[in-house]
């Protein structure tokens, strides 16, 4: 990744190498980023796949200009056009709180803050390094306010010093404080996910205790049938099936769990999920999305994808070990608060990575190709078995 500045803000290259510095010492690679000066007036981000991000700021001694696919103000209160997607607001004051306010996926949403912003300019030169890291936007952002709660020797791991997220209004069930039925973690080590109720009913038969049911096409015929039986295998094995998307169907039948990813979040109606005492688990893919789901209290989180996966489109980049060591760390600390939420790590794993998940604590890894592509399923599954982590283990008692 290259990162190209204007020539007029050249004394900004110093503050940019000290913040990639800062992320080496705790274990991000910076070896691919080269810093350059910018012939266009813009600040510029090039991938090795030549795609190239503008972005301006109204924080340096060059005005904005018009055209950049991204503006990031912080000296302008004015957020007329906040449903603008290629502009950030950082640091808009409201009701004796501190906003940065921008979109995501097509949604606005706001990271709320006590404290102002002490330095724009390094502010805007952690975001820089931080997309160069290949971090979207929002959690670039979430990180960069977080480098002025935290010793110069941390990276941020503690729930209590991230700023809150919120979404827009008119998607306010985001934002409720609710109960989610707990699940038993105990159960979780091994969590296949499958595509069909026959599956469902293997991977129980083979002492799986946890297990997620999910059929992409939401066309096909048998579709409820598939559903009814999943559920009914889960109380006749005694074992945690989740439905995956179709909440309204599992509701009606009354599944032990449903799990949605953020973008179904946002249609479900989780009041009433939670109301029928049914379990939630959540798909995250970064800091906004795991804060996000933190402040739901669901009965458990996934954290991913780990490694590339070739089982469903993702729109993120992988997350990698490193940062899911991170994002388990903020899990953790979220628990030490309120109640423990186990995490699930998710994406392209298998028998040759697995111990590398388990380093980082995470309760249970869940697994698609490393069970319903092995020659043997049945000898797969008491493989993975017997990988699974150690302290989890030691805390929780044997595997079921």
């Amino acid at each position: 990744m290259n990162i190209l500045i204007p020539y007029e803000c050249i004394e900004l290259t110093a503050t940019i190498q000290r913040h990639l510095l800062f992320a080496e010492r705790h274990g991000f690679a910076i070896d691919d980023v080269v810093i350059g000066v910018s012939r266009s007036g813009y600040f510029e981000l090039t991938s090795q796949d030549q795609c190239t991000q503008t972005l301006t700021t109204d924080c340096t001694s060059s005005p904005p200009l018009d055209g950049a696919n991204l503006a990031i103000y912080y000296q302008s209160l004015s957020t007329e056009s906040v449903d603008d997607t290629q502009t950030a607001w950082v640091g808009c004051y409201q009701e004796r709180k501190y906003y940065d306010i921008f979109n995501v996926d097509g949604l606005q949403a706001k990271i709320e803050s006590d404290t102002p912003i002490a330095n724009y300019r390094a502010h805007f030169c952690w975001v820089l390094s931080l997309l160069a890291l290949d971090f979207p936007l929002q959690d670039a952002l979430i990180i960069a306010r977080m480098m002025d709660n935290v010793s110069r020797e941390t990276w941020p791991s503690q729930y209590a010093l991230f700023p809150h997220v919120l979404i827009s209004e008119r998607h306010s069930s985001l934002n409720q404080r609710l109960s989610f039925s707990p699940v038993d973690a105990n159960l979780m080590a091994i969590y296949p996910v499958v595509d069909s109720c026959s599956w469902v009913e293997k991977c129980l038969a083979s002492g799986i205790k946890t297990i997620q049911l999910r059929i992409k096409n939401p066309n096909q015929h048998d579709l409820e049938r598939q559903i009814m039986e999943s559920i009914e295998l889960g109380k006749r094995y005694r074992a945690q099936v989740f439905i995956n998307d179709y909440w309204q169907l599992a509701i009606k039948h009354q599944a032990y769990g449903i799990h949605l990813g953020q973008e179904d979040l946002v249609n479900a109606d989780l009041k009433q999920i939670a109301e029928n005492g049914i379990r939630l688990g959540v798909s995250t893919h970064g800091y906004f999305e795991l804060l996000n789901a933190l402040q739901l209290s669901p009965s458990y989180i996934a954290l991913g994808h780990i490694f590339p996966t070739t089982t469903k489109q993702m729109p993120s980049k992988p997350q990698g070990i490193l940062r899911l060591q991170f994002y388990q760390q903020l899990v953790q600390s979220f628990g030490h608060l309120e109640k423990s939420i186990p995490t699930v790590a998710i994406g392209g794993i298998d028998l040759s990575n697995i111990k590398q998940v388990w380093k980082t604590r995470v309760d249970s890894v869940a697994v698609v190709r490393a069970i319903t592509q092995a020659d043997d399923p049945r000898k797969a599954i008491e493989q993975l078995h017997i990988t699974a982590n150690p302290m989890a283990i030691k805390s929780r008692g044997a595997l079921c």
